[in-house]
Formats: structure tokens, C-alpha cells, sequence
């Protein structure tokens, strides 16, 4: 009896064993299993945050920002800046820096601008405490939301020698005749700096008389500078300015002409002379000119041009600094353009409205070029551009040395639609002139007196358009 109790006994507690074994593997297993999915986890939470990581950096080396135009309105700055990158930007700190004051100074400013891909921000600046001048330098650090920084350097004139260059034409002018100068001054920094505001100041006139003349030499301002100012100038950039005087003095006298503008490095200047000449009138100079060159002659540093079409109200005035030099053109769009000529014949001369400019395109592979015609248009001095140029013979180029600006776009004789080149590539570009000599002498076209014809065609230019 008693020996059966124990053999029940053994039974129980090995049952209980096995309960307790079980219950110990369960625990280890959803231990294990736990451990298992808490690494899982762990793994796929790093992973996220790995790929989150390089997603920022991938986005943040995307970022693109580029400063395209620098001014100061009311003592504060007027930037504009371009979101060249493929993701929306938001710009949210700009650091400042003097690098003109002697101590220098850095200033942190809050933003809160966003920029899609493409657009551009305006009047960035212009919101902030910051005191901007003219006679000073900075370096400007933008810093976006994702970490990027676009640093940019904006000097004053003051602080660097400018590449300036000046032109007229003509370079000898008989007395009471008409000079046009270019005053020319380059961005010629390389280290992407931006120059801000380049204003010319008046010019410095020297005369030097010829011994025994008559006539004291002097030069009277006409026209310019045209334009006034230029806000800014961007790195191998360029910008003209147009003036017109009348001269006068004996055969000999000199006349110079110092230019520079404000805040300009100490000594950053350039100086040109123009000599009076003898009027020639008699016919055999005359006709000597017209054999070798013909009498009508270019200022080729005067050509520009202004876009017609841009979508807003943009003024292409004779005084507006909507014209532009150079040769690089868009051939989507359409152009007025313009250019100084002098007569340097003793009568002046009547342009018919057949007077145009003319491109040829140059093909490759000599498949032949097209060629565009743009029309004589009416001035744009009071205007705020060109217009048709309906009354035939009211435009005339003035005789003696005398200059006067033509104006082309005309589709047609007489219209006032501009024209796109239409065309990518090299364009040589021609103007053909038609008219009639002023044959009476009155300034006026007489229809039936005023009959002795003139032409001439002058190769004068290039533009590339892309």
C-alpha cells in the first residue's frame, strides 16, 4: 500500500516537471521571439532613418540659389534671388557681413521665403533692419531649411578698380558738329563678386586752343547719360553709357573728356580726346569719301536693341536702360534695334522707307541662309517705343558730320509690328540705305525738287542667336 502511494507521488511530480518545462520553453520562446521582432524594428526604424538621411542630403545637394540682381532702395537692400534647383527652397537666415568697415561686423537676419523651382524672390532685404550703402561691401550667406548656404559677394565700386573703357565717333569732328562717347565699365572681378551701383558722375573737360584760332574751344551736353545708373553688375558683365556733345573750337583744338563714377576706387578713370577738324565742302573731298567709303558711316558701338514682347509693360523709350549691347540675341523674341549714324556729306539726306536692317542667317553645310528684314521706324524719343514710320522722308540724317540714331523693326514699309529672327545661329547684319540729298537746302523733303537719289549698303554687325 504504502509503496503504491510513493509510485503515485513520483507520477505527480514528474507531471508537474513537465508543466513547468513547457511553461519555461514557452517563456524562452516568445522571449526569442520577441527579441527577434524588437531587432526587426530596431533594423527597419534605422533603416528609415538611413534612408530619411540620405534623402535630406540628396535634396539638400539639389538646392540651387543664385543671386541675379543687387540694388539699394531707401537704405536697404533690393536682392533678387533665383531658385535654380529642381525642389522648392525655403529660405529661413541670412547671415551679413561688412567687409568694408575696418572692425567689420556679422549680422544674423530671420527669413521666411519659399522659392519654387524656377521663380525668383524680389526685394529680398528690403523687410530686414539692415542699413545698406553703396560706398560699402558685404558677403551675404543665405541659409535654406534643409541646411544648404548660397554665399554671395556684393562690392561697392570703392573697393575694387573697375575695367573701364570709353569710344567716340567720331573721333574728329568739324566745328558745331555732333560726338557721341560710350563710357564703358566692366565687372572684371573674378571671384563671382556682384558690383552695385554703377552711376557715372558728370565728365571733366579739358580743352587744349591752337595757337592763334579764333574760336575757344568747348563741348556742350546734348544727351546722356544714357542710361543713369545701372544697379548692378554681375561677374564679365559690361554696361555703356551714352552721351551726345556738340563741339565746337578751330581746325586743331583738342577736347577731353575724364570719366568715372561715384565711389570709385581712387584713380579709376579714363580719359578720351576729340580733335575739330576742317569742314570739308568741297566736292572733291566729298567725292572722295563717297568712292572709298560711302558718306553715311556707323558708330558700331551705339547698336542695340530692346525686346518688344516680353508680356508686360516694358518701355523700349530712347532713354530707357532697356536697351542693350553686345551680340548675344533670342531668336524667339522680338526685337527693336537701333544704331547712330553720321553724314559726312555737306547736304543732308531723306530716308525712304525701303531703308532696313537686314540678317542673314548662316547655315552649316552651305545650305544656303534666310534672310530678315527690318523696317525704318519712327524715333522713340517721346514714346515708349518705336512706331511706324508712315510719314515717308520725315527722317533724315543731317549733313556735316552731324549724327542722328535710326530705329528698325518694322515687319513691312510702314509698319509697327516687330518681327522674331526666328532662327538659331550666326546672323551677319547689313543696313541698306534709300533716300533723296536735300537738294534745296531747308531741312525739309520737297516732293519733286528733292530728286537726286542716294544709297548705299554697310556691313556693320554680327549676332548670334540661341
Amino acid at each position: 500500500m504504502e509503496g503504491e502511494i510513493v509510485v503515485q507521488r513520483n507520477r505527480a511530480k514528474k507531471g508537474i516537471s513537465t508543466i513547468i518545462a513547457a511553461v519555461f520553453m514557452i517563456a524562452v520562446i516568445i522571449i526569442g521571439l520577441s527579441a527577434i521582432t524588437s531587432g526587426l524594428s530596431f533594423q527597419n526604424n534605422l533603416g528609415q532613418v538611413v534612408t530619411q538621411r540620405n534623402t535630406e542630403e540628396t535634396e539638400q545637394g539639389t538646392e540651387r540659389i543664385e543671386l541675379r540682381d543687387v540694388g539699394i532702395d531707401s537704405n536697404k537692400f533690393n536682392l533678387t534671388v533665383v531658385n535654380t534647383g529642381p525642389l522648392p527652397t525655403k529660405l529661413i537666415r541670412m547671415w551679413v557681413t561688412n567687409t568694408t568697415a575696418t572692425t567689420g561686423w556679422h549680422k544674423n537676419y530671420t527669413l521666411n521665403d519659399v522659392i519654387n523651382p524656377g521663380d525668383s524672390l524680389p526685394k529680398l532685404g528690403q523687410a530686414l533692419s539692415l542699413v545698406a550703402k553703396p560706398d560699402a561691401s558685404y558677403d551675404l550667406n543665405v541659409v535654406t531649411e534643409r541646411g544648404s548656404t548660397a554665399s554671395f559677394k556684393i562690392m561697392s565700386p570703392k573697393d575694387t578698380a573697375l575695367k573701364m573703357s570709353v569710344f567716340s565717333s567720331p573721333r574728329s569732328s568739324p566745328p558745331l558738329g555732333n560726338v557721341t562717347l560710350m563710357f564703358g565699365v566692366a565687372n572684371n572681378r573674378t571671384d563671382g563678386s556682384m558690383i552695385q551701383s554703377i552711376t557715372p558722375t558728370t565728365p571733366t573737360i579739358s580743352y587744349t586752343n591752337t595757337p592763334g584760332g579764333t574760336v575757344a574751344a568747348s563741348a556742350t551736353l546734348i544727351e546722356g547719360p544714357t542710361p543713369v545708373t545701372e544697379r548692378s553688375l554681375m561677374m564679365a558683365e559690361t554696361i555703356f553709357f551714352k552721351y551726345v556733345y556738340k563741339v565746337n573750337g578751330d581746325p586743331k583744338d583738342k577736347i577731353t573728356f575724364s570719366f568715372t563714377i561715384q565711389n570709385a576706387k581712387l584713380g579709376n578713370s579714363i580719359s578720351e580726346s576729340v580733335e575739330i577738324s576742317a569742314v570739308a565742302t568741297q566736292q572733291s573731298v566729298i567725292g572722295q569719301i563717297t568712292t572709298n567709303s560711302g558718306l553715311i558711316t556707323m558708330n558700331f558701338t551705339s547698336f542695340q536693341f530692346c525686346a518688344g514682347d516680353t508680356g508686360s509693360p516694358i518701355t523700349c523709350q530712347s532713354n530707357s536702360a532697356n536697351w542693350q549691347g553686345g551680340w548675344n540675341a533670342d531668336d524667339d523674341t522680338k526685337y527693336y534695334w537701333r544704331v547712330d549714324v553720321t553724314n559726312n556729306g555737306v547736304r543732308d539726306i531723306f530716308l525712304d522707307d525701303d531703308t532696313d536692317l537686314f540678317l542673314l542667317q548662316v547655315s552649316d553645310g552651305g545650305a544656303g541662309n534666310i534672310a530678315t528684314d527690318l523696317y525704318l521706324m519712327a524715333d522713340a524719343t517721346t514714346t515708349t517705343e518705336p512706331a511706324a514710320y508712315t510719314s515717308n522722308f520725315s527722317k533724315s540724317i543731317p549733313a556735316n558730320g552731324q549724327w542722328t540714331t535710326l530705329y528698325f523693326g518694322g515687319s513691312d514699309r510702314a509698319a509697327a509690328a516687330t518681327q522674331k529672327i526666328g532662327d538659331v545661329g550666326l546672323h551677319p547684319v547689313l543696313v541698306m540705305f534709300f533716300g533723296f540729298f536735300d537738294e534745296n537746302d531747308n531741312h525739309t523733303y520737297q516732293s519733286g525738287t528733292d530728286n537726286d537719289p542716294y544709297s548705299q549698303t554697310i556691313p556693320f554687325q554680327a549676332v548670334i542667336t540661341t
